[in-house]
């Protein structure tokens, strides 16, 4: 059996015929065919956005013979905020703090000296990094007195407490719907401070799927794109896009 055939029959068929938008009490609900979509707690799929909720419904009318949920980012941001985000908060919160310990942001590519030569590959790297990493940093430090140590290479340092636990309040507040949609976006992005940064429409989504690739994008340009590698990212770009919706054009009140 081929490996597509394998996946369609893990894969529940596609069982309905459309799939709308229904008013409901304080705001919207998706439908089947008319039935209202529960989450896998059970709970009504609803959200109190009418974008949103056509959003999602355009996510199941998309599917064809067979439902493929990794192709459905905001049907699942919204399952998690509702069954998920207020059991796992706590959890959800120190995972976001760790990447705030020790965030991309922070190392940098080795400067050249005397005892150690690198090429005009790590140079070119450093700049990219200068020219997207510093203006955040910046922010950060004016904007919630939180300056953060850059370092050479790869080995960790340690960051000023104050600093972190400063960035970290900024995610505890986050209401359950704007937190699903930061733990998704957070690993994927290798950083807490570029999803803060664009949660705070500090820089677009586009600016930071770039500068979360900085290294993969100078070895892309002298080795060349491993193919397969791509499309893996592709996917990983959808979904922080479909974060970026959730968190900026329709934020909840959970």
């Amino acid at each position: 059996m081929s490996k597509a055939k394998m996946e369609n029959k893990a894969q529940p068929k596609r069982f309905y015929a459309a799939a709308n938008v229904a008013p409901a009490e304080g705001g919207f609900v998706i439908t089947l065919d008319g039935k209202n979509i529960r989450t896998p707690q059970q709970k009504m799929l609803h959200c109190s956005s009418q974008q949103l909720a056509a959003a999602i419904a355009a996510e199941w009318e998309a599917q064809a013979t067979h439902i493929d949920t990794d192709t459905m980012p905001l049907t699942r941001l919204l399952n998690i905020a509702l069954d998920r985000v207020e059991i796992d908060r706590a959890a959800l919160l120190a995972d976001i703090t760790g990447y705030i310990e020790t965030d991309l942001l922070y190392y940098r590519a080795p400067i050249a000296d005397a005892a150690l030569p690198i090429d005009s590959h790590s140079e070119e790297l450093r700049a990219l990094q200068v020219q997207h990493f510093d203006p955040i940093l910046a922010w950060l430090a004016s904007t919630y007195a939180a300056p953060f140590v850059i370092t050479n290479g790869l080995m960790p340092v340690p960051q000023p407490a104050a600093s972190v636990q400063k960035i970290a309040a900024e995610f505890a507040a986050a209401n359950n719907h704007e937190l699903a949609a930061l733990a998704l976006m957070v690993p994927i992005l290798g950083s807490a401070l570029l999803a803060l940064a664009l949660w705070r429409k500090k820089i677009t989504t586009e600016a930071a799927l770039v500068a979360c690739r900085l290294d993969e994008t100078v070895q892309a340009q002298h080795w060349g794109e491993d193919a397969e590698v791509a499309a893996k990212w592709a996917s990983k770009a959808r979904d922080v896009k479909a974060a970026a919706f959730f968190l900026h054009e329709h934020p909840e009140n959970a």
